[in-house]
């Protein structure tokens, strides 16, 4: 759930895969409280920064009926970082945070309209995203005017013909290691339109 563009349930559509821990230890700050003006996970109403309080933000994102919550093992090494999540179907939240404070926050569901929509308000309030854009994946980030936080967004359709939409907001460096960043992203797409490739010769070739 803390990596690339995943989703609610990994076995159902995540191009990308949670990467192993990374080999060296990561010295990372607790963050500070958030200014007003700093990049947000937004949804409805709710919005989560990174500085924020971490149960703020299962406060901004309340665990739904049905979900199943649980700590993981950071996917990154940090020294007492921790990861919190809630899962259920089509729906997910996760937040690596330290000392109580969130250096990462996660948040995929099934969209009901277009990205355009979501896009949008990003757009309006962060200025034009860049992009990775391949077949089956597409990706927006923005940065920090100081270069030290990042958000992502990105969708995908799940087997199931779903589309999965992700947003993360974070630190950028603890972002890069999750490969939530564009040069990773940009990766996973030319890994995933290569499968497609592969896939459409050999039904081509079997016909």
């Amino acid at each position: 759930m803390l990596a690339g563009c995943g989703s609610a349930r990994s076995d159902e559509s995540a191009p990308a895969k949670p990467e192993a821990p990374a080999a060296t230890e990561m010295d990372v700050a607790v963050p500070g409280s958030p200014s007003a003006d700093a990049l947000s996970l937004m949804y409805g109403t709710a919005t989560v920064r990174v500085g924020d309080d971490a149960e703020l933000a299962f406060e901004q994102f309340p665990r739904p009926t049905g979900a199943i919550t649980g700590t993981d093992e950071p996917p990154v090494k940090i020294v007492g970082a921790k990861v919190k999540m809630w899962d259920r179907d089509q729906e997910s939240l996760a937040v690596l945070s330290l000392d109580g404070r969130v250096l990462v926050a996660v948040y995929s569901r099934a969209l009901s309209g277009t990205p355009e929509i979501m896009l949008e308000r990003y757009t309006k309030r962060y200025g034009q995203p860049s992009f990775v854009t391949r077949p089956g994946v597409d990706y927006r980030f923005w940065q920090s005017e100081d270069d030290a936080q990042a958000l992502m967004v990105c969708w995908a359709r799940n087997a199931a013909g779903i589309t999965i939409a992700t947003t993360a907001v974070g630190l950028r460096s603890v972002m890069n290691e999750l490969r939530m960043d564009p040069a990773s992203a940009e990766a996973d797409a030319l890994k995933a339109s290569s499968i497609l490739a592969r896939a459409a010769r050999t039904e081509t070739a079997a016909k």
